[in-house]
């Protein structure tokens, strides 16, 4: 098991930073919260807040320090979305969701619905390519730990789909 501690930020709701990373101690995934919109200087800021991230009153448990995180704000309804992307102990990728209105993580359909699996202690990337309305999610496959596969569903759907990105 990799021993780097990695982080993965996303914005969250109100503009608030959302900072995650795994917690050495239990293996749960910690989430810091600013309590501004913006940054401001040291003497008068406010600390992050902190938390564990829960679904469902189970703290999550990840075996690889590696996530993706991302958000974006649906056009049409104004809906504030936060998606982190991490590996389970099966090295099944795995999605969890925060939207806003809702207080509560939930479990997103990568992972429940849709099963990817990948190399163990896999380097995760995301970002959304806005031009075809796509999430795209980037790991290692467990059969190709030199090319990454990329998984991908159009935003709000659960159509995911994986491939390669070369041959």
């Amino acid at each position: 098991m990799s021993t780097k501690k990695l982080i993965a930020s996303a914005q969250g709701s109100d503009a608030h930073s959302n900072v995650f990373f795994r917690d050495d101690m239990s293996g749960n995934i910690r989430v810091y919260i600013s309590q501004e919109e913006g940054e401001v200087e040291a003497a008068e800021a406010k600390n992050y807040s902190q938390d564990f991230i829960v679904v469902d009153g189970t703290r999550i448990k990840v075996t690889s320090p590696d996530m993706g995180a991302l958000a974006w704000q649906s056009q049409n309804d104004g809906v504030s979305h936060t998606r982190l992307y991490y590996a389970d102990a099966n090295n099944t990728l795995q999605e969890l969701c925060l939207d806003s209105g809702n207080a509560n993580w939930f479990r997103g359909s990568l992972g429940s619905t849709v099963t990817v699996q990948c190399m163990q202690d896999t380097p995760i990337d995301v970002h959304i390519n806005y031009a075809y309305n796509q999430l795209k999610v980037y790991s290692y496959g467990p059969d190709n730990t030199t090319t990454p596969t990329v998984t991908w569903t159009t935003l709000n759907l659960t159509n995911w789909q994986t491939k390669l990105i070369s041959r």
